[in-house]
């Protein structure tokens, strides 16, 4: 694999780095380059995976003369378990005021944002209660109950297929109690809730801005999200495992604006069987990252891939951006006459059809797909998701299914695109 971009070395130090690994059992058979600047220090790493993770949970992230039991009794470190599938989810350390630290240093370094995180600010929370963060509330659970802070998290259940009317109302009622500056939210779980207070008329209470994290964020919902709250939406990427890294600014890039983390891309080459289909500015997302020194992590592969902008944005900020995520490796689907698609490329082909409000799209042979859709309204959206569909996958066959609802993955994330 080659380097498409690097984000986040200008402010990273070999030595730094190096200081917070040298005692991490993890790191021990690991190359360090310490004279050869922050592209040779990297150079020299090999890739780690979840599956490292998983394999040194927590052992190898045990410094001589601490024991795992110390370590959290002290509460200078928390484990937290991430929301992936069940065959991804990780146990994971962190510094005790890690999260909070880097994300507010990414909201208030963001043009619009940062001037409006002043006084009591406030932010509701509405994503998979699995996972928000490191606090988990499901089942029944009052609305004190679900607030730390300055957050209140709004979701008690796993799956928004069986939210209730009660459910959204109660969502809306203790937003117009806490009355937040922002929502930040899974995008999915956010469109149902827009969608139940433009079918129910209520009005809406009006946000600074909204901010959609935790999984890949559709433009069905980021669009159905905008339209109804008629604020500003911005997308904010991040890993629980890893830190936050990437920012979406009021021009629609995506900007670094991580904390003493380093995010290289690296595309996938000709040579690389099955990928040739890829632009060439289009790769994974490798993360290296010293800020939360419990569990740093060295050129950890994400899986995600992402495309990249060279070009200088129109909001005037310098250096590379990242024009569009694009969704997990896993999800790519591969046709047998070499081409793929990856969920950023289906969702902007199904984007704009009438009447559509959430897919899947599986392929269910090497050439044929079927989709399950749920409409919005009485337009049924089928015909024209064969159509669109056919216009970039070329002979392959596609069927559309009507469905009541889309049931989440374990983790309560969506999938788009489910390849064989």
């Amino acid at each position: 694999m080659e380097i498409a971009a690097r984000f986040g070395t200008d402010g990273a130090s070999p030595r730094a780095v190096h200081d917070v690994v040298k005692d991490l059992p993890i790191y021990a058979d690991r190359p360090f380059c310490l004279t050869d600047g922050t592209d040779g220090f990297l150079d020299a790493l090999p890739f780690m995976t979840k599956a490292d993770l998983r394999r040194y949970f927590p052992h190898g992230f045990l410094r001589p003369g601490t024991s795992f039991a110390s370590l959290i009794a002290s509460k200078k470190v928390e484990v937290v378990r991430t929301s992936g599938t069940s065959s991804d989810r990780l146990q994971v350390l962190w510094d005790a005021d890690w999260w909070e630290r880097q994300e507010a240093a990414a909201l208030k370094s963001h043009a619009y944002i940062g001037p409006r995180m002043t006084g009591e600010y406030t932010e509701a929370v509405l994503t998979t209660p699995l996972c928000s963060e490191s606090v988990c509330k499901t089942g029944p659970a009052t609305m004190e109950e679900r607030r730390v802070d300055n957050l209140l998290f709004l979701n008690t259940q796993h799956d928004p297929s069986r939210w209730t009317h009660s459910d959204l109302a109660r969502m809306a009622d203790e937003i117009d109690r806490f009355r937040p500056a922002a929502i930040e939210a899974d995008p999915v779980y956010l469109a149902v809730l827009a969608r139940h207070l433009r079918d129910s008329r209520r009005p809406v209470f009006k946000f600074d801005w909204i901010i959609l994290t935790y999984e890949f964020v559709s433009a069905i919902d980021k669009t159905a999200i905008r339209g109804l709250f008629g604020c500003p939406v911005f997308e904010f990427y991040g890993l629980t495992e890893a830190g936050v890294f990437f920012l979406e600014c009021p021009k629609g890039r995506h900007h670094f604006c991580g904390s003493d983390s380093v995010v290289e891309v690296f595309r996938v080459t000709e040579g690389d069987d099955g990928w040739r289909g890829l632009p060439v500015n289009t790769g994974e997302a490798v993360v290296t990252t010293w800020g939360n020194s419990a569990a740093p992590l060295l050129r950890y592969r994400t899986g995600d891939l992402v495309t990249v902008g060279v070009d200088r944005c129109a909001c005037g900020a310098p250096g590379p951006t990242v024009l569009s995520f694009e969704g997990r490796i896993r999800d790519v689907i591969k046709l047998p006459d070499g081409k793929v698609f990856t969920p950023r490329l289906i969702d902007d082909t199904l984007f704009g059809i009438p009447g559509l409000a959430q897919y899947v799209c599986v392929q269910e042979g090497p050439d044929s797909m079927r989709v399950d859709y749920v409409s919005d309204g009485p337009r049924d959206p089928g015909g024209e998701i064969v159509s669109q569909l056919h216009s970039i996958l070329g002979t392959a066959r596609v069927a559309a299914r009507s469905a009541p609802f889309i049931t989440p993955e374990q983790s309560g994330k969506y999938r788009t695109a489910v390849p064989l």
